[in-house]
């Protein structure tokens, strides 16, 4: 792109964005589509975090408008398989819900929220800047309902402001549900743009008929969802009861994380990492490798982590 092609396109966005209801804002130092002076150049800045936040506190996200269970967002049918929706937001200070109608094939679902962002410095054309992290802004939760949103299933609440909620939950029958993203109580009131992620079924991939199938051979160790944003879950078969040893390698081979499990019978074993290791510190973004064992057994599968 040409230095001219690049500035026409910066000086339209940055005048769009005036139409639209954005200020100046600052520093000038490049990095903004909205800054008061553009700095030239042959790039085209475009939307910045900054803007995508200020339009949706004037308009919303691409969802809306889905603030209450009788007008929620239809996202479709799910299968076994696996739906990321992006360009969400918490939006319009403290009194913005985001609900969204799902059809589930079937009863096994997972939920992902994960708020995002970037760290800049940013202030109004005229006052002071200082740094604000996006991903940080507000704390949002997760609630499941039936299919009119009337009835609460589940809900998950545990995770804190910039940490990825989770809800995992087994519904009665398949068919379609509600879900509800809100902002926890005093937990800020400016706009949080997130993420979110639906598993639908036995993301294991070991077949089920009448109950639990047995597996032909070995300990059928399986991880799911990979990659894995906030929690890894684990399934084996123990073919006699006593104790299993779970544990979580880095690329380097160096040992994060050691579960230790028990069963009391021959049969399927779940378990979940939840992405720290033995000192309860969050683990990088990256490879691991988990490792099931037991006497002479032992099967190794390999983990994608990201945060």
């Amino acid at each position: 792109m040409n230095t001219g092609t690049a500035n026409l396109k910066n000086v339209v966005a940055h005048e769009h964005g005036h139409g639209i209801g954005l200020g100046h804002s600052i520093p000038n130092d490049c990095t903004k589509l909205m800054e008061a002076y553009h700095c030239g150049g042959a790039w085209f800045v475009g939307p910045q975090d900054d803007d995508i936040r200020g339009g949706r506190r004037n308009y919303g996200d691409p969802y809306e408008n889905n603030d209450t269970n009788a007008e929620p967002s239809d996202l479709g049918t799910i299968g076994s398989d696996t739906l990321v929706v992006e360009n969400l937001s918490i939006d319009r200070g403290t009194t913005d819900v985001d609900w969204y109608l799902v059809t589930l094939t079937s009863t096994d679902i997972t939920i992902e929220v994960d708020p995002i962002g970037s760290t800049y410095m940013l202030g109004n054309e005229g006052g002071s800047a200082s740094s604000i992290s996006t991903d940080s802004i507000s704390d949002p939760d997760i609630e499941l309902y039936n299919a009119l949103g009337t009835t609460l299933l589940a809900s998950a609440t545990s995770a804190g402001i910039g940490e990825t909620e989770v809800l995992n939950h087994t519904v009665a029958s398949p068919g379609a549900y509600q879900i509800k993203v809100y902002r926890k109580a005093d937990s800020g009131g400016g706009v949080q743009r997130y993420t979110m992620t639906i598993y639908s079924g036995d993301q294991s991939g070991i077949p089920f008929v009448d109950g639990d199938a047995l597996p032909e051979t070995g300990l059928s160790f399986s991880v799911y969802p990979n990659p894995f944003v906030a929690q890894a879950n684990m399934k084996f078969f123990a073919p006699s009861p006593g104790s299993y040893k779970l544990e979580v390698f880095d690329v380097a081979g160096r040992r994060s994380r050691t579960i230790e499990t028990q069963t009391s019978k021959i049969g399927w074993v779940q378990a979940a990492w939840d992405g720290r290791d033995d000192r309860g510190d969050e683990t990088a973004s990256g490879v691991y490798f988990i490792r099931v064992s037991s006497g002479d057994r032992a099967e190794i599968k390999r983990l994608l982590r990201v945060r």
